[in-house]
């Protein structure tokens, strides 16, 4: 089992909401570096993006792109994803951003939320949409069933404070009745 796998199935067994995200650079990794004009993109995908990333957002994984440009570019960064992708995609400041939990959205942002993965062309782990995410299925689902704990819902926190054991009370702090 490669080392992707083994991060994508201990995130889901401790039902991280980073489990089912994947951060991915823009520049360098889905548009090639440098070709804007007055604030618009100009060029083609590289290739193989626009394939892998609808394939992932069908599969059942969150996509987040992320961008080193200020946020006043988000906007044209999230028409480009949209026009070449063609899906919807949104912008929301980095304070909203600390989990993606929405399938088959694009978001936007120039922070970096809890993921499994990062892709990123100034990192190691991207040499090329080919070897992208290799070892990882389509889809989160078609990891192992017990990668998953099963959902439990927590009691109130007044039963777990009476299921504690007795308590004694130190005699300086003793209530007066």
């Amino acid at each position: 089992m490669n080392a992707l796998l083994t991060r994508a199935i201990d995130l889901a067994r401790v039902d991280s909401p980073s489990a089912r995200t994947i951060c991915v650079d823009f520049d360098g990794v889905i548009h090639p570096e440098g070709p804007w004009d007055g604030g618009r993109l100009r060029g083609a995908p590289l290739p193989g993006a626009v394939e892998r990333i609808r394939a992932l957002l069908d599969g059942g994984w969150r996509i987040v792109v992320f961008t080193a440009r200020g946020g006043e570019h988000h906007e044209a960064v999230a028409h480009y994803l949209g026009h070449h992708i063609d899906r919807k995609v949104i912008v929301l400041p980095g304070a909203e951003t600390n989990y993606w939990e929405t399938e088959h959205l694009i978001l936007v942002t120039n922070v970096k939320p809890g993921a499994i993965v990062y892709l990123d062309d100034k990192g190691e782990t991207f040499t090329g949409w080919p070897t992208a995410l290799a070892g990882l299925p389509d889809s989160p689902d078609d990891l192992p069933r017990d990668a998953f704990p099963p959902r439990r819902r927590p009691g109130p926190w007044r039963a777990w404070w009476r299921q504690r054991p007795s308590r004694t009370l130190s005699p300086r702090l003793a209530r007066k009745r």
